[in-house]
C-alpha cells in the first residue's frame, strides 16, 4: 500500500500498521514559537496538579516541571533514519505516562513540512507522544517510554493502507475494545540502541507460551505481521506485533532459550491507553509502539540467526 499524492517523499514499502487513540483539543494558551530550524519550540505551562486526569477536553493533570526540549524527526514507520521524512506536517500530544490521557493544559507541537523535524518541550523520561493521523493518509501513533537518553530520535507512524493488509497477513481480526502493539528488540548497551536482535521470542506479562487471546504475531521481511505458524520469533530486524492487546500496563521480555532465560535485567514495561473504539482517526485505528532494550555488552543475536529466505 502506498500514501497518496501528497505523500509523495513517503517510501512506498509496506508498513506495519496497529491501533488507539483519543480526542482532545489544543489549549489556546499553548505558545509555539517559530525556531531558526524550521521546528517548532513548544512554550507550554508548567505545574504539578491540575485536580484529577486530564481528558475529555476538561480538567486534568498538568505537565509536571521542569520541561526542556525533546528533537524528533516524523518518518514512515520502517525508516531507519530521516533520509524520508514525512513531509505533512502531522500534530502531537503529550500524554501522561501513569493515565495515558492527554496534560491540561494541552502539551502540543506540529511536525514542520518537509523536513517532519519538531522540537516541543516535555517532562522527564519517560514521555509518551501521541502522533494524530492525517486525513485518510496516516493513523493515530502513541509512541510509549520515548526518551532522550537512548540515540533514537524517530517518529515512526503508519500508513492507514497497510490496515486490512496487515489482517490478513497477520489472520487476525481487529476487536473494538483492544489495541495494537508494534515494537522491536534492540540491543542497547548502556541505554543507547545500537541494532536489532534476531531470533528471539517475546514473552507477554509473564506468561510462558506464546499469548494466542492477544493475538501475538511477528514481522515478515515485508515489515507485516504473519502468522504463528509461519513465523515463531522475530527475523535479524528484531520486529514483533501484538494485534489485539488490552488497555493498561503490560509487560514484555525476550529470549533466546524458548523462555528458559531472559534478556536484560527487568522486563519492558508499557501502557496502553485507549481500545480502537475511543480512537480520534477516521479509520478508528492507532499504533502504540512500544519496545524492548536490551542493556548487555555485545548484540546477542546468535551467530546461527538467518532470515528464512
Amino acid at each position: 500500500m502506498f500514501f497518496n499524492s501528497k505523500f509523495a517523499r513517503i517510501p512506498s514499502a509496506l508498513m506495519v500498521l496497529g491501533v488507539l487513540a483519543v480526542g482532545c483539543g489544543d489549549d489556546d494558551d499553548d505558545k509555539v514559537t517559530p525556531k531558526p530550524d524550521g521546528g517548532t519550540l513548544l512554550d507550554a505551562s508548567l505545574g504539578d496538579a491540575g485536580g484529577g486526569d486530564a481528558g475529555g477536553g476538561g480538567g486534568g493533570t498538568a505537565a509536571p516541571a521542569p520541561l526542556t526540549p525533546y528533537t524528533g524527526t516524523l518518518v514512515p514507520i520502517l525508516a531507519t533514519d530521516t533520509s524520508a521524512p514525512i513531509a505533512v506536517p502531522h500534530t502531537l500530544e503529550l500524554l501522561n505516562p501513569k493515565t495515558g490521557k492527554p496534560y491540561s493544559p494541552a502539551v502540543t507541537a506540529m511536525t514542520t513540512a518537509v523536513t517532519g523535524t519538531v522540537t516541543f518541550n516535555a517532562p522527564a523520561d519517560p514521555i509518551y507522544i501521541w502522533i494524530k493521523g492525517v486525513g485518510a493518509d496516516t493513523y493515530d501513533t502513541v509512541i510509549a517510554n520515548a526518551s532522550r537518553l537512548n540515540g533514537d530520535k524517530l517518529l515512526r507512524i503508519s500508513s492507514s493502507g497497510t490496515l486490512s493488509l496487515a489482517n490478513m497477513t497477520g489472520g487476525y481480526t481487529n476487536k473494538p475494545d483492544r489495541a495494537a502493539v508494534a515494537g522491536i528488540v534492540y540491543w542497547s548497551p548502556g541505554g543507547v540502541r545500537k541494532g536489532a536482535i534476531g531470533c528471539a521470542k517475546i514473552f507477554i506479562d509473564g506468561k510462558t507460551a506464546n499469548d494466542t487471546d492477544q493475538d501475538q504475531l511477528y514481522n515478515a521481511a515485508s515489515g507485516l505481521p504473519t502468522t504463528i505458524d509461519k513465523q515463531s520469533q522475530t527475523l535479524k530486524a528484531g520486529r514483533y506485533y501484538i494485534a489485539n492487546m488490552t488497555v493498561g500496563q503490560h509487560s514484555l521480555r525476550a529470549s533466546l532459550d524458548n523462555g528458559a532465560t531472559f534478556l536484560g535485567t527487568a522486563p519492558s514495561t508499557f501502557l496502553v491507553p485507549f481500545p480502537r473504539s475511543e480512537a480520534s482517526s477516521t479509520t478508528k485505528a492507532v499504533l502504540v509502539q512500544a519496545s524492548i532494550d536490551v542493556d548487555v555488552p555485545a548484540n546477542p543475536t546468535p551467530a546461527t540467526c538467518v532470515d528464512p529466505a
